[in-house]
């Protein structure tokens, strides 16, 4: 479609019929063909589960997560009544857990207090467990067509760039600001769901971030300040955010006739309630030690250690191999080590402890293990014959 060129790149406000209609026409010709997106009759709990799954991840990783997720919890009343196992386990890959825990708890709410039914005031959506005002923002926007804002990072980027705003984009202020525009404009727009997106996915496709925006491409290329000024590549402004937290750790693969040793993590902190491999913090010496054998006494004394927390005998291990996950604060350096082990163990004791052995078909269906341990399962499966590794 061809750009607006003939516009005051500042006259969103007193030209917002025209950016709204161009912005509106360009979706509905070029819009992302996604599983949640039904732009003829939105289904509220398909915004609101997408829209949760895309906080913090990639569009194309969420897609089959999506279509698994609400192929197995198709409404919110089956949200409201899922074991918690089986929900982590839906979502595991995903990170950020939190999110999924909290939609369970919105869910209970929607049921208890809402009939089942999803509000429309995004004053009502921004008071349920895990909606913000972003959220509830997109959710009254999308699903109901309420003239509500839904600023999020596409959104900060692509009006940073209309307006050729040196604001950093990382501050509360600036997005506020942006969303009081939003907000002005919507009203205006003959659908404003359809502007929403459409900003995201302008955001997403052309307006793009870490790389040279689409300027040529852009439908309201003609409304934009900073491709006037020849500054889109020095915009949007965010704050560096600060050093990640780094942490050494030793992971135990123990292994009892073809399964696998995983215990449940404390219900709060960094990925409560998730399965794990049991480990432990140790220094980086510590793990130069265990990478050369558990024979010093550094190393040896952290490993049975290791083995004494889960009442467990210590046995001779191997090193298995080092990985490295990264969270938002944190990045974890992991060596792992093999143990196994022909000795006989209480299984119903253990269980009171929530360990357990698991074969490869339970890491895969019922533990739900975060990816920060994808090395170390993908590695047991494919020793177990399950070749890809997918889980």
């Amino acid at each position: 479609m061809k750009a607006v060129t003939d516009m005051d790149p500042q006259g969103l406000r007193e030209h917002k019929e025209d950016f709204l209609r161009v912005l509106t026409a360009w979706f509905m010709a070029e819009h992302r063909d996604l599983p949640w997106r039904n732009l003829a009759a939105p289904n509220p709990y398909h915004v609101w589960i997408s829209e949760i799954m895309l906080q913090q991840t990639r569009v194309t990783a969420v897609i089959d997560y999506f279509l698994r997720f609400t192929a197995e919890i198709p409404d919110i009343a089956a949200l409201a009544s899922v074991p918690d196992d089986r929900l982590m386990k839906l979502w595991e890959g995903l990170g950020y857990y939190s999110r999924v825990r909290n939609m369970k708890r919105c869910a209970q709410v929607l049921m208890s207090e809402y009939g089942g039914a999803m509000p429309h005031d995004p004053a009502t959506l921004a008071k349920l467990p895990g909606i913000g005002p972003y959220t509830a923002g997109a959710i009254a926007s999308i699903a109901f067509g309420v003239p509500k804002a839904a600023v999020d990072g596409n959104v900060l980027r692509v009006f940073s760039r209309l307006l050729a705003d040196r604001s950093d984009i990382s501050k509360e202020s600036t997005k506020k600001a942006y969303t009081e525009l939003l907000d002005e404009l919507l009203p205006h727009a003959q659908n404003a769901g359809h502007i929403n997106q459409a900003i995201m996915d302008l955001g997403a496709t052309i307006c793009i971030p870490g790389g040279e925006a689409r300027c040529s491409l852009c439908p309201v290329e003609g409304f934009c300040k900073a491709r006037k000024e020849g500054t889109t590549g020095e915009l949007p402004v965010k704050q560096r955010a600060q050093a990640r937290r780094q942490e050494h750790r030793v992971i135990l693969i123990l292994e009892k006739d073809g399964k696998v040793l995983v215990d449940k993590r404390p219900e709060r902190g960094l990925l409560a309630g998730l399965y794990e491999y049991p480990g432990a913090m140790i220094t980086p010496k510590q793990m130069e030690d265990f990478e050369q054998g558990i024979s010093g006494k550094r190393a040896l004394k952290v490993y049975e250690s290791l083995f004494g927390e889960l009442g467990l005998t210590a046995k001779k291990a191997r090193f298995a191999l080092r990985s490295k996950h990264i969270f938002s604060h944190i990045e974890w350096e992991m060596i792992g080590l093999y143990v196994e082990t022909t000795d006989t163990y209480d299984v119903e004791a253990l269980a009171e402890k929530n360990i357990y052995f698991a074969d490869a078909a339970e890491l895969k269906e019922r533990y739900a293990l975060p990816g920060a341990f994808s090395a170390y399962t993908n590695e047991f499966l494919n020793r177990r014959g399950d070749i890809d590794g997918s889980h």
